[in-house]
């Protein structure tokens, strides 16, 4: 049986349209150098023009002045200590379709004696995690600095803005020192509250349109 010239257009375009969805990237870089200056940060990619937040919330959260370069914590200058507390990513933005996640948090551990290295996040599924270090413990350094960077696959859909809660791991103190957040969403964003099933509807309409066109086409045959 011949596929309806209708089907053999439909595929490739769906396909077409799907693949250039998966290469959008919106890229948000966060710097903790500065007491207070976490926002806005620097968007190396963003098609959508999100724009986007970090906020260090909680009772127990300070920037360490003084306490670097080259003292305690080496020679990086982002110290926020995030201690009982949580950074939200935030960013007006939705996602009409699953997008996938990727976070690199610069971050301070000292093996668990207080910054334990580990985080937890506000989306329940269990990342995939690599681990590179960035500066090696020297001298007087209580510990040393890595760079982890979790991934998700299908991170979030739905009517909520996108966003990510970051929590300190357990173990030590419970807390975490930041130098540096970076964010990469891949997918399509928009500013517009996605309707309830649009993905769904949309392809709906295209099958019945396929298959109205291939009746009448029987019908002509006949």
């Amino acid at each position: 049986m011949k596929l309806s010239r209708h089907a053999i257009c439909i595929v490739p375009c769906l396909t077409l349209a799907f693949s250039t969805q998966a290469q959008l990237f919106t890229e948000l870089d966060w710097q903790f150098s500065i007491a207070g200056k976490t926002n806005p940060p620097t968007q190396s990619v963003n098609p959508f023009g999100a724009s986007a937040t970090a906020a260090v919330v909680g009772a127990n959260n300070t920037y360490f002045f003084g306490a670097g370069p080259d003292g305690l914590f080496g020679t990086l200058t982002g110290l926020w200590d995030v201690n009982q507390g949580q950074l939200v990513l935030a960013t007006d933005r939705y996602a009409l379709a699953p997008v996938n996640y990727s976070v690199t948090l610069t971050q301070f551990t000292d093996n668990c004696a207080f910054y334990p290295g580990t985080v937890q996040f506000s989306i329940p599924a269990n990342p995939g995690v690599s681990r590179t270090v960035v500066q090696q413990q020297t001298g007087n350094m209580v510990g040393f600095w890595v760079a982890d960077t979790y991934t998700w696959s299908q991170a979030v859909t739905g009517t909520n803005t996108v966003g990510l809660t970051i929590i300190p791991g357990t173990g030590g103190g419970g807390a975490m020192l930041l130098d540096r957040v970076q964010w990469t969403i891949a997918g399509t964003l928009t500013d517009k509250v996605p309707e309830p099933a649009s993905g769904a509807l949309v392809a709906a309409g295209l099958l019945a349109f396929w298959a109205h066109s291939r009746f009448r086409r029987k019908l002509s045959v006949a």
